[in-house]
């Protein structure tokens, strides 16, 4: 009897100790994921950013677009009409940005999103990229221009202008 209680006492130390070492190892929740083209060389890195967020439009993933996006982002529908920045649409701010994705962008539906033809310009921490667009069907030919910045090692989405090619004829 003794050595059966004694057997159960260790026994249940083992337990114990099992699964505040088991939970120790998780007690960290989940880990940050690893930035978006980190490591890369710049270019490559910029394309990377550039690729992950026609992914994210296309998955309607938005915790994944946001993790693109410099806090201070801003977006800019220039409506065909780039020498008239009074009549473009903003969304400033990483909260409006996510309400332009969530409100405006995924109700289309895209299951293809590609940025193609990128001209990069890197100049320090801050890169332009003019690209064409396609969305489903929808191609903007050089219709779009992307700004990233560098900070904390990491390229971050800064500024999109899109709509910036002329109107179909007939509209």
């Amino acid at each position: 009897m003794w050595l059966w209680r004694r057997a159960s006492v260790v026994l249940s130390w083992m337990i114990l100790l099992g699964l505040l070492v088991g939970c120790g190892s998780h007690m960290g929740g989940t880990p940050t994921p690893t930035p978006v083209g980190w490591g890369l060389p710049d270019e490559e890195a910029i394309r990377a950013v550039l690729d992950a967020e026609a992914r994210g439009v296309a998955e309607k993933n938005v915790d994944l677009l946001m993790q693109l996006w410099a806090e201070d982002g801003e977006v800019r529908d220039a409506r065909h009409t780039p020498d008239l920045p009074q009549d473009d649409a903003v969304w400033r701010g990483r909260d409006a940005i996510y309400q332009r994705y969530v409100h405006l962008v995924f109700p289309g539906n895209p299951q293809y999103v590609a940025h193609t033809d990128l001209v990069i310009t890197i100049q320090g921490d801050h890169a332009v990229v003019t690209s064409t667009t396609h969305i489903g069907g929808e191609v903007s030919q050089a219709g779009d221009r992307w700004e990233l910045v560098k900070r904390e090692g990491r390229w971050l989405l800064y500024r999109l202008t899109y709509n910036l090619e002329p109107a179909p004829q007939g509209d």
